[in-house]
């Protein structure tokens, strides 16, 4: 393999807490967002990595056609990057694997300062507009004692969703009834107008409460 010009591309979770596994499990939608970015400029294949490592989620390919410059140079050329011994590897991993768990520790310290965080009184009368009609924010608990609101990044003059968001979003159906399960209600919110919601949820196959 030209490795100036075809790149693999590995998507895995990282050991987190409660909601860090992120999933990106639609190829679909992960090549209309690549492409978007670089229209004309790459192809994506899809390949079965079922058993490969539990922490692998997917493998693409990525191939870059050639572009030279005006002088014949290949801007895209990745032969300058360093190349080494397993052994270097391996010794360089370990240093990297120190850094990340240096880290994931503060990471814990973080949410756990954010959680001390005070709460603040919610006195405004928030109205949502949802499939059954416009609701309070007391009713999006659903009898719940937590709510969980994720927001979607969707304004009024956007044409389809985020793409970043959307990729978030599409491991909601499959953990929002777990959170059920344990008294929480998780829901998504935008400011784009319902109807646009609701057809972008039906295109990207998704079940979850988006209000």
């Amino acid at each position: 393999m030209d490795i100036s010009t075809k790149t693999c591309v590995i998507f895995y979770t990282q050991a987190n807490h409660g909601m860090g596994h992120v999933i990106i499990k639609n190829f679909t939608f992960l090549r209309s967002v690549v492409m978007s970015r670089h229209p004309n400029r790459m192809t994506m294949s899809q390949f079965d990595v079922d058993g490969l490592h539990s922490r692998v989620l997917g493998l693409c390919l990525v191939e870059f056609p050639s572009m030279n410059n005006n002088d014949g140079s290949n801007r895209d050329n990745m032969t300058d990057h360093k190349l080494g011994t397993r052994e270097e590897w391996l010794a360089a991993r370990l240093e990297l694997l120190k850094a990340e768990k240096e880290l994931t520790r503060r990471s814990d310290e973080l949410a756990q300062w954010r959680r001390k965080l005070p709460w603040v009184r919610i006195d405004k009368e928030y109205r949502f507009e949802t499939d059954e009609g416009t609701v309070s924010l007391a009713d999006l608990f659903g009898g719940r004692s937590q709510l969980l609101i994720y927001h979607f990044m969707f304004g009024p003059e956007y044409t389809g969703g985020c793409p970043a968001c959307s990729a978030i979003a599409d491991g909601f159906n499959g953990f929002a009834v777990h959170l059920e399960n344990h008294d929480v209600a998780m829901i998504a919110v935008s400011r784009a107008p319902m109807t646009e919601l609701q057809a972008y949820r039906r295109r990207m196959g998704w079940t979850f409460t988006w209000v």
